[in-house]
């Protein structure tokens, strides 16, 4: 019953923000001043981000709660990993996310495993190694 219900409101929230499709009342009289402006392959891109951004934010904290356990006070146990993979990688990079994440995720494994009273050091020292070298991170722009 429990996974039903997850399952349900992940589904929702993917899809809540794009029941009304094109009749949203919000987008009447902007055409022409979209991303895609002049380029028809932009636009349609630049759409279809807009729909599948959202679905997989909510099946990655669907998937996520599963893994993880979700309760009181989990936000404040992953919100240093998730500064230190965004600083890591690159602000608005996404393969920069992704780089960050595995290094960020095989360092701390790694230094809790063969350093356990320097947990919180193997976590922030890469960001700081990565910032005294490249202040935008791995993959971040200037």
């Amino acid at each position: 019953m429990g996974v039903a219900v997850v399952v349900g409101a992940g589904a929702l929230a993917a899809a809540g923000p794009h029941a009304g499709g094109r009749h949203d009342p919000r987008r009447r009289g902007r055409r022409g001043d979209g991303p895609g402006r002049g380029d028809q392959r932009a636009a349609r891109l630049a759409g279809r981000l807009r729909r599948w951004a959202p679905r997989l934010a909510a099946l990655g904290g669907v998937i996520g709660g599963g893994f993880l356990g979700v309760y009181p006070g989990a936000d404040f146990e992953v919100l240093p990993y998730a500064f230190v993979v965004v600083i890591v990688g690159g602000l608005g990079s996404l393969p920069g996310a992704m780089a960050g994440s595995l290094l960020v995720g095989l360092l701390d494994n790694f230094g809790k495993a063969l350093f356990p009273e320097l947990a919180y050091f193997t976590l922030f020292a890469p960001m700081a190694l990565i910032l005294a070298i490249r202040p935008t991170g791995l993959f971040g722009r200037a």
